[in-house]
């Protein structure tokens, strides 16, 4: 009976369980006292506040110790930064994504952020962070991973992931690579019968780009990979789930790449990944290829029976015992890497991400002002703006979004926006929806830090309206935002003819007190993609373009400050120092540096 009660706890701790707030604490003390998961991941639909979190997680941990288990449990979250957060406090500091900090060229930067996304989340318990993006995304044009990754270039994506790993790693943080073998090219990908996405590149492709910053970040000690559930082609045909699959995780990235540490599967619970089945016999699928963990997001019940059917399969002959006691002998050693008793039941807590935040700030703020690109400037437009005068209006024009998740965005669209929208002389008395309420709390800071008036009003998918041009035709010079319009294409029209007004109409500044005007042919428009640069990026016709990478308050408020005041930060910058990590941008700058 023992020995049974020690299999199962052993079995129980090669599943991580997701808990997202729909299933009871409860259930989740009941699986680590009586199955042995030894891995939780938390999601921001459980995570209210930092003080929230550091107590369950405190209370996990000391039921993990009743329940007699040898090690602490793995604490895991996604925490990329940008808009992949977990953790929504404002004592948890906003960092800009991947691909800005790319953007902004230091690799340093991309250390100190992990180091410090890392002391913040460790302080409240957490010991393993499931980042960075490891993909390259294709040079062809947008994909949905889009600023999660660093850029579409192999070293470039090594130099800022390299630097981000070992960043989390003087944190004393775990980390997670992330999406084997690559899901760098979803765009061009197709679907496979089962609804999983299908790679349109082999693994015989994959292993000339794509595979380098893991086998990059697998020399320099990488702790975890994460292997997605996608299909992908080799010479003898189709696989149809890489975390499934031993040639993918055994033979590939065990045997060819020679990863020895803890490999983490899919979420086998995504039906519209794996399609109809057992759950349960996923997860014996994903053991018996290579994997350590098998990942079971949600349902208490489908998390029981995971741990049954693996218990089962090990008794049965169809899971080998040696298999499970090489997982548990990776997991349990990363687990020693990163984790005691006395630090899971002594986490610094508050006080010290209060200590950590105090340069955090400063440096997510360094951080937003070094990503942020000015892509080009055909027009000059974007100096015109320090040019207007108290009499010049200017004209935001923003799509109605979502709010950005992070603790300092949604604080700011509840405190302040129905204030704004009630001050504003456009104003109908409308309710303003969450996402105006964001751009309006950044219209009003570039109000602030400027003499001009700011006018600002939403689109939608019903296009421009004659009050959009009205206002358009009113105002001194414009300011239109996308967010993923290569996706939300409303937003490419609305902008196409935004610039088409723009450019037909007379540029007449008002001036200021002394009198100063500026000539210029056309009425200044400046756009600015709060997301993927990729909106704009090839449009011959848009000739000022920014992209801020995300459109957190501390990206909007360091926009409006680089737009207007030009003041300089800690490096003494007063300009646009951003580069987008993308082909299409390099090969622009390389045939304007011909003389092309």
């Amino acid at each position: 009976m023992e020995d049974e009660d020690a299999l199962k706890k052993m079995v129980g701790g090669l599943v991580m369980v997701g808990f997202d707030g729909t299933t009871p604490t409860s259930a989740v003390r009941r699986l680590i006292e009586e199955y042995g998961i030894g891995t939780i991941l938390l999601t921001s639909k459980n995570l209210r506040s930092a003080k929230q979190t550091l107590d369950l997680i405190f209370e996990l941990q000391q039921c993990a110790l009743a329940a007699n288990h040898e090690r602490p449990l793995l604490i895991a979250i996604d925490q990329e930064n940008g808009n992949v957060n977990s953790v929504l406090d404002d004592c948890i500091t906003q960092f800009p994504p991947a691909m800005a900090i790319a953007a902004a060229g230091s690799h340093a930067m991309a250390r100190e952020v992990a180091l410090a996304t890392g002391e913040e989340l460790s302080s409240l318990g957490v010991n393993w962070i499931l980042a960075p993006v490891l993909d390259v995304l294709s040079s062809e044009g947008a994909q949905p991973l889009g600023v999660r990754a660093f850029g579409d270039d192999a070293k470039t994506v090594t130099a800022f992931s390299t630097q981000t790993a070992a960043g989390f790693r003087a944190a004393n943080v775990a980390c997670c690579g992330k999406h084997f073998p690559s899901l760098g090219d979803l765009e061009a990908a197709q679907f496979s019968s089962s609804g999983s996405l299908a790679l349109t590149q082999s693994i015989e492709q994959l292993r000339y780009t794509s595979f380098l910053p893991f086998i990059s970040a697998i020399e320099d000690g990488l702790d975890s990979i994460y292997v997605d559930g996608c299909s992908v082609k080799e010479l003898r045909g189709t696989i149809p789930h890489a975390c499934l699959s031993e040639t993918v995780v055994t033979k590939l990235l065990r045997h060819e790449l020679g990863f020895n540490g803890v490999v983490l599967s899919e979420c086998l619970m995504m039906e519209g990944v794996f399609g109809d089945g057992s759950v349960g016999q996923r997860a014996v699928d994903a053991i018996t290829a290579g994997c350590d963990l098998a990942m079971v997001c949600t349902s208490f019940q489908a998390q029981q029976d995971v741990v049954i059917t693996l218990l089962r399969a090990v008794n049965e002959g169809v899971l080998a015992k040696e298999i499970v006691a090489a997982a548990s002998k990776r997991i349990a050693d990363m687990k020693d890497k990163y984790t005691s008793w006395h630090r899971a039941l002594n986490p610094p807590g508050l006080r010290a991400i209060q200590e950590i935040n105090r340069g955090s700030a400063l440096l997510s703020t360094r951080a937003y002002r070094a990503g942020i690109s000015l892509v080009r400037d055909y027009a000059n437009s974007v100096p015109c703006l320090k040019s207007l005068g108290k009499t010049d209006e200017v004209l935001l024009l923003t799509p109605l979004l979502e709010l950005f998740p992070s603790t300092a965005t949604n604080m700011v669209a509840a405190k302040h926006g129905a204030a704004i929208m009630a001050d504003s002389p456009w104003s109908s008395g409308s309710q303003l929806t969450a996402g105006e309420s964001v751009f309006q709390g950044f219209g009003a800071f570039l109000a602030r830090k400027s003499s001009f008036r700011v006018l600002h009003t939403s689109y939608s998918s019903t296009g421009v309206r004659p009050r959009h041009e009205q206002l358009i035709a009113r105002a001194t010079a414009v300011v239109v935002i996308t967010a993923n319009a290569t996706r939300n294409t409303y937003q490419y029209g609305v902008a196409k003819y935004a610039n088409l007004l723009c450019k037909s109409q007379q540029y007449q500044p008002r001036g200021d007190e002394n009198g100063s005007t500026l000539q210029q042919r056309g009425k200044p428009v400046i756009f600015v993609a709060v997301s993927s640069p990729w909106d704009l990026l090839l449009d011959p016709d848009i000739d000022s373009y920014i992209c801020t990478y995300d459109y957190s308050q501390t990206a909007l408020e360091t926009l409006a400050d680089l737009l207007v005041s030009g003041n300089s930060d800690s490096t003494g910058s007063r300009t646009f120092t951003g580069t987008p990590p993308l082909a299409a941008v390099r090969r622009h700058k390389r045939g304007l540096n011909c003389g092309q």
